[in-house]
């Protein structure tokens, strides 16, 4: 697991919630680990593989949405995510 995925997975579970808007960077980290596992679907030969990748951008997708559900990045960079899956 590379150190990029290794921080932010971490930081799912370990990250302050102690300060204001932190809702916003728990978001940008479940949507930038989401979007790694696009790119890395996109890249990836075994079918199965693929889909689990893709599974795991979905559940990160979810679980940002539940944080700020009506920010206007997110709803562009879920609708680009819905068109590329």
């Amino acid at each position: 697991m590379d150190l990029f995925v290794k921080m932010l997975e971490t930081s799912r579970a370990e990250a302050s919630l102690s300060y204001n808007n932190y809702e916003k960077d728990q978001m940008t980290a479940f949507d930038s680990l989401a979007a790694h596992y696009v790119q890395l679907a996109h890249a990836e030969k075994n079918k199965e593989r693929k889909r689990e990748q893709f599974t795991q951008a979905t559940l990160l997708y979810t679980t940002a949405d539940k944080i700020i559900m009506y920010d206007q990045v997110r709803l562009f960079t879920d609708s680009s995510y819905s068109i590329d899956s």
